[in-house]
Order: C-alpha cells, then sequence, then structure tokens
C-alpha cells in the first residue's frame, strides 16, 4: 500500500482525477483505497502514469456509480458476499453515414457453412492453407503502405485498428485527427475521406494463376471497434465493407470464421495467419503455431487477449485462429508484438463477435432442414484498382515505445474506457468489503 496525494490533473475532466504517489509503484494497476466509515472504500482505479512514475491518473467509481449498479447489480454501499450480475443489454446500432450491407439470412448460413475451410486442405503451402489472409492498403507519400487482415465473408475484412489510425491522441494515417467525441459505446464510424483511400488488396502471393493478382476493391464502408477514451491509444479493430463481392470465379477466396461472443479462454495450438517476410526479405503469406496466455505486463483493455508464437517472425502480423471441428476460427487480431514475439497483445474477436453479427450480419446462422431434406436459410432482401504498393513493416505501431517493464503507456488499464462496456472481476470485488460510498 502506497500514501496518495490527490492533485490536479493537467486536463480537466469529469470522469478522472490524478494523485501523487510516495514511491514509485510495482506492478501495472491497483485501486485507490480511501477508509470511509472505518472500511475500507474504494474510490478509483489507476488508468496509466503521467510523466513520471509517481504520478497517476485514476478513473472516479463515483463517476460510474450507476454504471456499476446497471451492469453488475452492485447498487448499494456495502455489497457482502457474491453479487449476482444482470444481464447485459445486446449492443444498439448506431447510425452511419456509410451503411454496411449486412449479409442476408441465407448469405450468413452460406458463410457459416463454407467459412475456415481452405479449398485445398491437403496442401502444405500457406498460400492454400491461408486463403482469408489480405491486405488493407493506405496512402504515404511513397506510395502504399500495406496492412495484413482477414477476410471475414465475400465482402468484408477486418483489420488493427492502427491501419487507419494511431497514436495519441489518435490520428487518421494522413495526419487528420480522429473525433473520438462520435464514438458510441466503444463503436465508431470512419471519416469518408479515410474511406475513400482505403483499399483491399486481394494479391498476397506470388502465384497470379493461384491467387488473382493484383485484383484490388474499394471500401465503401467502414466501421472502429473497441477503447475510445481520448486520454488513451485507441486499441480496436475495424469492419470493412468493399464496394463488391468476391467474384465467384475466384474460389481460392475463402472467409476464416468468427467466434460467438463469449469469455475469451487461454489455451494453446492456435495459428497465426499472416504476411511476413521469408528469407529473401520477400512479403508472403505464413502460419505460426501460437498459444494464448495470461495478460502479465502492462495495462489491460477489456477487448485484449495475449499470445506468444513458438515459429517467431517479427515482421508478420495478422489474425489468430483456433482450429475447432476442423474450421479456423479467428479469435484475435494482432495489435502489438515484439522481436521475440514472447509479448504479443490482441484485439479479442470473442468479446468484440456481437458486433459483427449486428453490423456486417454475419451471426453465424445454422441451416435448417425441413421434412423433405432441403436445407433453409430464412428469405433474403436484397471497382477494381491497381495502386502502386509499399511494403510497410507490420510492426508495432508508430509511436508505441517498448519499455523493459511492460509499462507502456499506449497500454491501459480498463477502468476509464471500459467501465460502460462488459466484463467486472468478480475475484476483485471478493477481496473488497466496500466498493464505493454515497
Amino acid at each position: 500500500m502506497l500514501p496518495t496525494t490527490i492533485i490536479a490533473c493537467s486536463t480537466p475532466s469529469d470522469h478522472l482525477f490524478c494523485g501523487e504517489l510516495s514511491k514509485c509503484p510495482e506492478g501495472s494497476t491497483s485501486p485507490l483505497i480511501k477508509i470511509v466509515d472505518g472500511v475500507d472504500t474504494v474510490v478509483g482505479f489507476s488508468v496509466y502514469y503521467n510523466d513520471e512514475c509517481k504520478k497517476k491518473t485514476f478513473a472516479s467509481v463515483m463517476h460510474y456509480k450507476q454504471q456499476l449498479c446497471d451492469l453488475t447489480g452492485i447498487c448499494q454501499k456495502t455489497s457482502p458476499g457474491p453479487y449476482t450480475p444482470k444481464q447485459i443489454p445486446p449492443p444498439t446500432e448506431i447510425s452511419l453515414s456509410n451503411k454496411f450491407i449486412k449479409l442476408t439470412k441465407s448469405e450468413d448460413v452460406a458463410n457459416t457453412e463454407s467459412c475456415g475451410k481452405p479449398t485445398n486442405p491437403g496442401s502444405s503451402l500457406p498460400i492454400d492453407l491461408t486463403p482469408w489472409t489480405v491486405n488493407v492498403n493506405t496512402p504515404n507519400d511513397n506510395g502504399y503502405i500495406y496492412n495484413p487482415a482477414t477476410l471475414i465473408s465475400k465482402r468484408h475484412v477486418v483489420v488493427a485498428a492502427f491501419a487507419l489510425f494511431q497514436d495519441k491522441p489518435a490520428k487518421y494515417f494522413d495526419g487528420t485527427a480522429v473525433d473520438l467525441s462520435k464514438c458510441q459505446n466503444n463503436v465508431m464510424e470512419i471519416s469518408t475521406e479515410i474511406i475513400k483511400k482505403t483499399s483491399v488488396d486481394l494479391s498476397t502471393c506470388n502465384d497470379p494463376s493461384k491467387c488473382g493478382s493484383q485484383i484490388s476493391k474499394q471500401v465503401k464502408s467502414a466501421v472502429y471497434f473497441g477503447v475510445c477514451e481520448p486520454e488513451v491509444r485507441a486499441f480496436g479493430v475495424v469492419l470493412l465493407e468493399m464496394d463488391s463481392d468476391l467474384p465467384a470465379e475466384l474460389p481460392y477466396f475463402v472467409p476464416s470464421c468468427i467466434p460467438e461472443k463469449k469469455v475469451p479462454e487461454v489455451g494453446d495450438s492456435l495459428h497465426l495467419h499472416s504476411i511476413g517476410q521469408d528469407k529473401n526479405k520477400q512479403y508472403t503469406r505464413r502460419i505460426s503455431v501460437a498459444k494464448t496466455g495470461k495478460c502479465t505486463k502492462g495495462y489491460r483493455m477489456y477487448c485484449q487477449i495475449c499470445a506468444t508464437q513458438t515459429d517467431c517472425n517479427e515482421h508478420s502480423n495478422g489474425g489468430f485462429s483456433r482450429t475447432q471441428n476442423g474450421r479456423e476460427v479467428l479469435i484475435g487480431v494482432m495489435y502489438y508484438h515484439d522481436s521475440t514475439c514472447t509479448v504479443e497483445d490482441l484485439v479479442s474477436m470473442e468479446v468484440l463477435s456481437d458486433l459483427f453479427c449486428l453490423y456486417a450480419g454475419i451471426c453465424n446462422t445454422k441451416s435448417t432442414v425441413n421434412a423433405t431434406g432441403q436445407k433453409h436459410g430464412g428469405k433474403d432482401s436484397q471497382k477494381q484498382s491497381v495502386p502502386q504498393k509499399q511494403a510497410g513493416n507490420p510492426k508495432k505501431p508508430d509511436g508505441a515505445e517498448e519499455t523493459g517493464d511492460g509499462g507502456d503507456d499506449s497500454k491501459v488499464d480498463a477502468a476509464s474506457s471500459c467501465l460502460l462496456t462488459i466484463y467486472f472481476s468478480a475475484v476483485a470485488f471478493s477481496l473488497m468489503s466496500t466498493l464505493f460510498g454515497f
């Protein structure tokens, strides 16, 4: 325990406050406790360090009092014994200027039946075994920077958010500011001007006869899912919709499956489907063995999971998948990694899964069989360019410094950014006799 003095923050906020600790703390995050009526009371959760380690910013528990009550059922000053969380309502779709063309029910059934299965499963070539790996292209002064991405339907792609914006405060790749005030419940539409400059390149292998060399599609809609607090680095993914479906004559493009919504689990036997450099410094598709593990360093995001590659390539980036019932299911998208591949921070697709159903219609709908044995998936309602391409380094995003103790200030605790969203730890609450005072 470290004595802490409340001090003024450099940037005033109604949900954050600052404190100066008696010395630099060990560990990544901790609650701020105040004795109220003779009992320990949690009044804040640390968010991130300021310019020096003894000064920290805290999220105010009192500010989120009603949201804590609504989401967890903890609505009284004292909460003895285990708590019973309330049912979390499904997300509500925000209004978009560039609307998505969602999969119809029958399209979703077809996507569910075909996803995650390579057309040539007997092959040992990554080209054949990762047909969902594509590139998202964004321009820079020298041409285009590619960002490895994952095809999740015949017209939808998911990519790490740093492909379109990064830094703190957030900026798009063209230097324009990201207006995070437009973010609603951790969802934000991408600027139309940015969408117009973004394309999906399907030419990720070296054999034009196999993978449709020089096929590129313009992006027509884009929305961000993830951390949206203006004080911290955005950590999430971007859902993109191409301006047309994949051509039917290109059967070697197969979408990856997306998972059901659930709390992420730690496990091994995972695969990183990426684009990395070979021994000749050429960028090509790769598959690396990996496993998820407990996140132990830095600050935690609500949609973050951690992993380690056993076959390390520091120039690789992309989607992590788990084999389920013979299919590859995308469980995470890589956001940060280091040169040793021992610290990999992923955006969890399991946490965000319901948003892909809401905005893209990718809902893992199963087909039904009637008395005649016929399958039914429900009733339906319902440009190519060749950009100059420059191979970018899909390593840690610019501006994200590495530190020896894992205390990167771009990795922040979920206390301020995600109290309004989903998961609370029963273990953390059980250690405290009182959560907050009214």
